[in-house]
């Protein structure tokens, strides 16, 4: 969840500073792109992430959701224009809302009754903390290159992903 947190963070704290660089974006240019990420996470929310709950268990979403995240986020690297850039964000989107709900579904699932709102105060503690680092170690990095905070971003996720696929064992009910 801590690795998760920072690595997404990383992402989106900085994208901005990586769309001007890259395209040349204005305060409206970035507007929309962001607009268009909420709007792509509500659909997910809304429409997506129920149906798949009814097939996958939260920790099968996550061992998918978080390691295509890890390999979406530089594909934007590669985006010459930004049309391509608008084909990639629907899809980052649509895997950051399944790992999110996920990820709390699973710390809601692996814990009693009794300690539920305890175990995801805990979570979310973890992800604020998350939260904390990148946006004053990526100002650093970005002023080298502006691609940077994307690449560490991407990293952060794919050892989220490596760190739960290797840690991971369900507790027994």
């Amino acid at each position: 969840s801590f690795l998760f947190s920072v690595g997404f963070t990383f992402f989106t704290q900085f994208f901005n500073v990586f769309l001007i660089e890259r395209y040349g974006f204005n305060q409206g240019d970035i507007g929309n792109v962001f607009g268009l990420f909420g709007l792509c996470m509500a659909l997910t929310q809304g429409f997506i992430v129920r149906p798949v709950s009814k097939i996958l268990k939260p920790a099968q979403v996550l061992k998918i959701s978080i390691f295509i995240q890890a390999c979406l986020l530089p594909l934007m690297l590669l985006a010459w224009k930004p049309s391509i850039l608008y084909m990639i964000i629907p899809f980052i989107s649509l895997f950051q809302g399944l790992s999110f709900v996920n990820m709390t579904a699973l710390v809601s699932d692996e814990t009693g009754e009794e300690s539920q709102g305890e175990g995801l105060g805990l979570n979310q503690s973890v992800q604020s903390m998350g939260q904390i680092f990148p946006p004053v170690i990526a100002g650093f990095i970005a002023a080298v290159n502006a691609n940077l905070p994307i690449i560490i971003g991407s990293a952060c996720l794919f050892l989220a992903w490596l760190s739960f696929v290797l840690l991971y064992r369900p507790s027994p009910k």
